[in-house]
């Protein structure tokens, strides 16, 4: 739905966040897969994902900053 929304939005580019309520930003095995997914699906229809930016308690995690948006790199 998120592309989809895009899409339908005439995006180029998207910028995903989301909180972990635990405090902890530091990205789960789904947030893992989520991102490389959402990387893969951007690519066939265009739309890039330039970062996904999870919250935390006074601080964040960012899968740019980590090098962590190369559809190439490990994830899965």
């Amino acid at each position: 739905q998120l592309l989809a929304a895009g899409l339908l939005m005439n995006a180029s580019n998207l910028i995903l966040f989301h909180n972990h309520p635990s405090g902890n930003p530091e990205p789960s095995n789904e947030d893992l897969i989520f991102t490389k997914r959402m990387l893969k699906a951007g690519k066939v229809v265009g739309i890039w994902l330039l970062d996904h930016i999870i919250l935390g308690h006074k601080c964040h995690f960012s899968f740019s900053e980590h090098g962590l948006l190369s559809v190439d790199s490990d994830g899965e």
